[in-house]
């Protein structure tokens, strides 16, 4: 079976409008084929070759494998038919048919050991039906009307006209008109689709499901920023939910002078993951409320002891004052003006010292509480999710 990139990319020319829909076909029959829908893959084949117009000057031509891809089909059609009496006859007469086609088209063709070998056996087989006298189809035989549901979304699920569903890709035989086509999967959004079905002929109905995006929400503390591999999605809390594609996500959750939060995510395609998060301070948050509360207890200190050494100025000054005045101190009172005086100088000293230790401790715990940024994240611009049905934010 010829599944070459060669041959895809052959059928994606551009310049020629009908290699679009013969592409469509083939694929279609590519996913038959892979089924064992050995049938419909080879209507699908004939399909693809009866659109494709004949290739200009300088331009591949493809349809020399579609040919060999064909007749692989009705050879498989016919030998995998394990009950003899069932065998399709008409897959035989075509499988050779194709094959000679094969050997003249491309004489040179990677292929044609394959097709040569294939050929001889063919023929042996006609010869054995022509001995046995074997009853051959007629040919204006009626072919069936068929309709073949196709999908690049593995595991997809189809249905007819509402029947019993079955996995992509799915061939009916159905009565000549419209048909209504659905397609789903879990995870996906749904799609149906309307088909027409011509007498007589295969109907390829390419069927692509739309993922449906993640979801998350994110309670933490106010103000924390919340990033999805490494872009900024909101800040804290985040009870709308946030949509993105599914899949293996590192979400990173920061905030000032707190301990960062990393972990790895497997998000699935249309659930909502709910993450809870209590970050703890950092060592550096911790020490600078230590030295905002040592540094306020010391200048506490320092105004008390400032305001003694005020008092004691206030009681030296009376006492200096009388004796200005002219009138003469006794021992007790000059020792009393003495010891408030000398208390002070001291108390002053005191207070000054503890006001400038409580200034430097301060300010070392408003840098460090400063300076406390979160270690990761980084600003992105957010774009809105185009999934149909929804509204919300991916990246």
């Amino acid at each position: 079976m010829i599944t070459t990139l060669a041959l895809v990319l052959a059928l994606s020319s551009p310049g020629a409008p009908r290699y679009a829909d013969a592409k469509t076909v083939f694929e279609a029959g590519q996913q038959a084929f892979e089924a064992g829908e050995f049938a419909a893959a080879a209507a699908a084949y004939e399909q693809a070759l009866a659109l494709l117009p004949t290739p200009g000057p300088g331009q591949s031509d493809p349809r020399p494998a579609i040919v060999f891809s064909l007749a692989q089909a009705y050879r498989r059609h016919y030998f995998e038919e394990l009950d003899t009496n069932k065998r399709s006859l008409d897959s035989l007469d075509r499988a050779v048919e194709a094959y000679r086609r094969y050997v003249v088209m491309d004489p040179t063709g990677s292929r044609r050991t394959d097709a040569e070998d294939h050929l001889a056996t063919l023929e042996l087989e006609l010869a054995r039906v022509a001995l046995l006298g074997l009853r051959r189809k007629a040919a204006d035989e009626e072919r069936p009307t068929l309709i073949m549901i196709t999908s690049k979304t593995a595991g997809a699920q189809a249905s007819i006209d509402g029947t019993a569903t079955a996995t992509v890709p799915v061939v009916r035989e159905v009565a000549p008109g419209k048909h209504t086509v659905r397609v789903e999967r879990e995870g996906f959004f749904p799609e149906d689709v309307e088909a027409e079905a011509v007498k007589g002929n295969l109907a390829v109905v390419p069927v692509d499901l739309t993922p449906m995006p993640a979801r998350l929400t994110v309670e933490a503390p106010s103000d924390a920023l919340v990033s999805i591999d490494g872009r900024i999605i909101g800040v804290a809390p985040v009870r709308t939910p946030v949509e993105l594609t599914a899949g293996r996500r590192l979400v990173t959750i920061t905030a000032s002078g707190r301990q960062s939060y990393s972990k790895e995510i497997h998000f699935a395609r249309g659930v909502t993951e709910s993450l809870r998060v209590d970050l703890e301070p950092t060592g550096q948050r911790l020490a600078a409320r230590y030295f905002l509360i040592g540094g306020a207890l010391v200048a506490g200190a320092g105004v008390i002891t400032g305001g003694v050494a005020l008092l004691n100025n206030a009681s030296a000054r009376v006492y200096l004052l009388r004796r200005e005045s002219g009138e003469i101190l006794t021992r007790p009172e000059l020792d009393e003006y003495i010891s408030a005086r000398s208390s002070y100088v001291r108390f002053r000293a005191l207070s000054l010292t503890s006001l400038i230790v409580a200034g430097v401790v301060l300010a070392t715990g408003g840098l460090l509480y400063t300076f406390d940024a979160p270690s990761s994240g980084s600003a992105t611009t957010m774009t809105p999710f185009t999934a149909p049905g929804t509204a919300g934010f991916a990246f």
